[in-house]
């Protein structure tokens, strides 16, 4: 009877320890998806000051963007191509890079774009607030300011989605003020 009764206790006391296991991840999973968004994580900034040197488009054409994900990195293949006849340069870059994105809503793309002392403001499509994770969000917003570098008469995006301020795409980067162009540099 001895052998049973410890086999007996070591199931029992199995038992109870897989209840407290599978209560105490149940409660942190429902904890989890209650909790509220967090802010965004980047400041907020001022005007930026920031002076770009463009890989203007030459002949028309303007510079595509392509985003390959690596490993651990985002890196931006690069082709050229000439926007139709009565289309806006900038709207045609940033829609084709957008064309290339599997991780957004069919039908995203750029309304307008419009400039002042250096700053475009790109109006976004109501598909755009449908949200994103946030490597889709970087790689959203990464490659608009890359694209947007090639444009001598750009620092900076004001990002609007449907013609209103946002604060941000995903709930990881705040896009309440201008944010500075990327140069598209080597990648």
């Amino acid at each position: 009877m001895g052998k049973n009764s410890n086999r007996n206790g070591l199931a029992l006391g199995l038992i109870a320890l897989g209840t407290v296991t599978l209560a105490g991840l149940g409660i942190y999973a429902s904890n989890e998806q209650a909790s509220p968004k967090p802010k965004p994580e980047v400041a907020a900034q001022s005007k930026p000051n920031i002076q770009v040197t463009p890989d203007e488009p030459q002949n028309g054409e303007v510079t595509e963007l392509t985003p390959r994900v690596t490993q651990d990195d985002v890196k931006y293949d690069r082709s050229t191509s000439t926007p139709p006849p009565g289309v806006d340069p900038k709207v045609w870059a940033i829609n084709q890079y957008l064309s290339k994105l599997d991780s957004i809503p069919a039908g995203t793309k750029v309304l307008s774009v419009t400039t002042k002392d250096k700053i475009a403001t790109v109006d976004m499509s109501k598909e755009t607030e449908a949200g994103f994770g946030s490597m889709d969000e970087m790689i959203l917003v990464e490659g608009v300011l890359k694209v947007m570098s090639q444009f001598k008469d750009i620092n900076a995006v004001q990002f609007l989605v449907e013609g209103k301020k946002i604060e941000s795409i995903g709930g990881h980067i705040d896009l309440s003020e201008p944010q500075p162009v990327i140069p598209m540099g080597g990648n």
